[in-house]
């Protein structure tokens, strides 16, 4: 009996033994990707009131720490890394600027602290704010073009991909490159196409997509596009089908034609 209590002991301290360290490893990268993300939000309320001087300091704080990271144990992939990185990179040149501009560096510290909360809440990360102002671009581009208006399709078209380009770091880290590649070549075509009825069903793709990338999972997202896939598969059978028949029916009526008026011998 008092053997098997032994047993029981022992068997509980080697399980502690190796649960405790992942445990306190895993609440150590989450505790620190939490001060990253409050450091990201100081410094984008630096840059809103031009505390330039301190937005630089804490800038350069958070990008030591990032750098000095150890990305695999953060679980980290190199495109959100890449990504992580080029928000830092980017806010650090605007703020050695000889005369900063406001505009622009409001607007790369809050890609940055997009960026940097997503690592810190994967549930209800900032970036989500973004579906409604790009649901709203795509209905207005999808209602220009219902009224023939160009102009005003191209500017929601153009608002759309600024709105794509501000989310884009976070969406990098929050999802997988598939799911976000899918909205790029989406809008990098609308941004091309001159065709209102291609426009139209580009547009009608990347509505579809866009709740599931913002709020669902990858797979809602692969679902989403096999779907797509599967319409252009069905499409293409249809043209084979058509192109088949319209063969067919030629042949048919060179055959017809050769009959009802036979060669003179």
């Amino acid at each position: 009996m008092h053997l098997r209590w032994m047993g029981k002991g022992l068997a509980l301290i080697l399980l502690w033994l190796t649960v405790h360290p992942a445990v306190a490893q895993a609440e150590g990268v989450e505790r620190e990707r939490e001060e990253w993300s409050q450091l990201a939000g100081k410094i984008e309320r630096e840059v809103e009131s031009a505390q330039w001087l301190a937005a630089r300091e804490d800038l350069g704080v958070l990008a030591r720490r990032f750098s000095q990271a150890d990305w695999l144990a953060e679980n980290l992939s190199l495109e959100a890394v890449h990504n992580l990185s080029e928000v830092l990179m980017e806010l650090e040149w605007g703020l050695n600027q000889v005369r900063p501009n406001q505009k622009e560096l409001s607007q790369a510290a809050e890609r940055m602290h997009l960026a940097f909360d997503a690592l810190s809440h994967p549930n209800q990360p900032l970036w989500q704010r973004f579906y409604l102002p790009m649901k709203e671009e795509v209905v207005a581009a999808k209602q220009a073009i219902g009224r023939k208006d160009r102009q005003r399709a191209r500017q929601a078209i153009e608002a759309l991909h600024q709105k794509a380009q501000h989310v884009r770091p976070a969406l990098i880290v929050a999802k997988s490159p598939f799911a976000v590649h899918k909205m790029d070549s989406l809008i990098a075509f609308m941004r091309k196409e001159k065709r209102l009825d291609r426009l139209a069903a580009a547009l009608g793709q990347l509505e579809q997509l866009l709740y599931p990338l913002f709020y669902g999972t990858e797979r809602d997202v692969m679902a989403t596009v096999h779907r797509w896939k599967e319409g252009e598969a069905i499409s293409l059978t249809y043209w084979l089908a058509l192109m088949i028949v319209t063969v067919l029916a030629y042949v048919a009526w060179l055959r017809y034609r050769a009959e009802s008026n036979p060669a003179p011998t």
